[in-house]
């Protein structure tokens, strides 16, 4: 009886929590329509926005009411976990929502909304036929998924759990004392490039509204465009450059952003993370350079493709400036590496990440060290984090190890579905991890016409890497533990 009191009390504050994040998405979808003021022509589609943002905001305000008593600060971190996982499926679910009421189908409307906030870029609307608000939408979908949905919360809700939900979003570890603080000092960073970023793509020659959604999308390692033709419509070297700029910046772990702007550059250099990148670009662009682009598309144009989608495909972004289907088989798979590695722990990007490979990398070099000391030599396993050297316990290198396999089994997997749809090997591999790695690079699969099994397949791995699988693992098993204790005490 004591338990299933205690199973009420907690699911009551997840009903508290919930009418938050209704409350706050209902906000979020009327941020468009501020967009009126310069496309006053854009009126009829303010309906788009208003109905879901009143939907939302009426279900919140019902939860609230419903349980007004209830604390979200007795959660535990399991419960935060599963708050994630929730709050994530109905910030996809509700986001739809304008997409559809535009005249997509539910399943392309779900599609967009959860390539948005998995920064992942894929797309299957017509650009041509959407204007600027769901344009603006698109962008402000993957700003809101970069920065993290719950981010806020984690900071505003106090409590035991949110450092939990923090790092449930794949966020690592907060690198300041207090959580508030982490929070702010990333909004802070993050909210600040943006403006920059929209200041640089005025200088390169971009309209406003093109600046401001380009920005945003490429600073979220998203890659949304306003074009049907992706970023390379403009053939701009300038804007390719602003661009580059801000993918490196969102793909760096926050932290690396904290340190270089405290002037700690030699700090920030030692982080393996920083290697791990230099490293996986050097090697990217040469490889596909000289056995890619170069003899494809020639020495000066190769060089500016090469180096451009090697950033684009390592910081997870997928603004594209060359056909992807047209890579041999060289540059397909090196893109396809890159994709995998993905960006920084603690930032805007998805895969493996940086910080995981490192350590798989450290790992081996560690076991070949230790088989060649005496059998009395203390070895400790030490990294650079932040300012200071940190001891890695066995269990975290266990960890580190399990997430890759299981990576690398579900982009298996995926592959695999997708091959079973007709899909060439190349492709699958290709398509696959760029879903699930939240890139947004296509080799020309993922297309409205495509069957709804291949589309389904990538809206899971999206949602699955952007949530780092056992997020959403743990969140479902929680509730059916629940169920279970709940029946057994019935």
């Amino acid at each position: 009886m004591r338990h299933r009191e205690s199973l009420a009390t907690s699911y009551r504050a997840l009903g508290r929590v919930g009418g938050f994040v209704l409350l706050l998405l209902g906000g979020l979808h009327l941020v468009p329509l501020a967009l009126l003021l310069a496309f006053p022509e854009e009126k009829s589609a303010a309906g788009h926005f208003l109905i879901p943002a009143a939907a939302a905001a009426g279900a919140g305000a019902l939860l609230l009411l419903v349980f007004r008593n209830a604390r979200p600060g007795t959660l535990t971190l399991r419960y935060g976990v599963l708050v994630t996982c929730l709050a994530w499926t109905t910030a996809c679910l509700m986001s739809a929502a304008p997409f559809a009421l535009h005249g997509e189908s539910w399943r392309n409307a779900l599609f967009e909304s959860v390539s948005g906030w998995s920064t992942t870029g894929l797309s299957i609307i017509d650009l041509e036929s959407v204007g600027p608000l769901l344009l603006f939408w698109r962008a402000f979908l993957q700003l809101l998924g970069g920065a993290g949905l719950i981010l806020v919360m984690a900071s505003a809700l106090a409590g035991p759990w949110a450092t939990g939900l923090y790092q449930a979003e794949g966020h690592g570890e907060p690198f300041l004392p207090h959580m508030g603080r982490t929070s702010r000092a990333i909004l802070g960073i993050y909210l600040g490039y943006t403006v920059l970023g929209i200041g640089a793509f005025l200088v390169a020659g971009l309209p406003l509204f093109e600046a401001a959604t380009h920005s945003m999308t490429s600073l979220a390692t998203g890659g949304f465009s306003t074009r049907a033709a992706g970023l390379g419509s403009f053939e701009s070297p300038a804007v390719e450059g602003v661009a580059i700029v801000l993918m490196v910046l969102g793909q760096l772990n926050f932290m690396i952003h904290f340190l270089l702007l405290r002037g700690r550059w030699r700090a920030a250099l030692r982080q393996g993370e920083v290697k791990v990148f230099l490293v996986a670009l050097l090697l990217g662009v040469g490889l596909l350079y000289w056995g890619a682009a170069r003899p494809l598309w020639g020495s000066d144009p190769g060089l500016r493709r090469a180096l451009f989608q090697a950033v684009s495909a390592l910081s997870g972004t997928g603004f594209s400036i060359a056909p992807d289907g047209e890579w041999n088989g060289l540059g397909a798979a090196v893109l396809i590496g890159l994709m995998l590695i993905g960006g920084g722990v603690n930032s805007t990007a998805g895969a493996l990440k940086q910080h995981r490979v490192y350590l798989v990398f450290k790992s081996v070099q560690w076991q070949v060290r230790q088989f060649f000391l005496p059998r009395s030599a203390v070895f400790v396993r030490q990294i650079w984090r932040g300012e200071e050297r940190i001891v890695l316990e066995p269990d975290h290198l266990r960890g580190v190890a399990t997430y890759v396999v299981f990576y690398l089994l579900v982009w298996s997997f995926g592959s695999l579905v997708l091959m079973g749809y007709g899909v060439s090997m190349q492709g699958a591999l290709f398509e696959f991890a760029s879903a699930l790695g939240g890139v947004g690079l296509s080799a020309g699969i993922t297309t409205p016409a495509a069957p709804g099994g291949i589309l389904y397949t990538e809206m899971a791995g999206m949602f699955l890497g952007r949530l780092e699988f056992f997020v959403v693992i743990l969140g479902v098993g929680k509730i059916l533990v629940d169920l279970r204790d709940a029946w057994r005490d019935r």
